[in-house]
């Protein structure tokens, strides 16, 4: 790459959206779905850290796939 891009959207893919959606709610995560599979997910200023990692374990504790 001949530049960096920073933003604050994260979109990946997963085999049942609407499982890994009600397993993010669950733990208290925001989510979409954004059509064919793929789920996005943003942030914000309002976001900090433990929020983050609120999210991260949230994705981590879920035993779907996601790619």
């Amino acid at each position: 790459l001949t530049h960096k891009v920073e933003t604050n959207i994260i979109v990946f893919s997963v085999k049942n959206p609407d499982y890994l959606l009600a397993h993010l709610e669950k733990r208290g995560v925001k989510a979409v779905f954004f059509g064919d599979g793929l789920v996005r997910m943003v942030t914000n200023l309002n976001v900090n850290t433990d929020d983050a990692e609120t999210a991260i374990h949230a994705l981590n504790s879920y035993s779907g796939e996601i790619s």
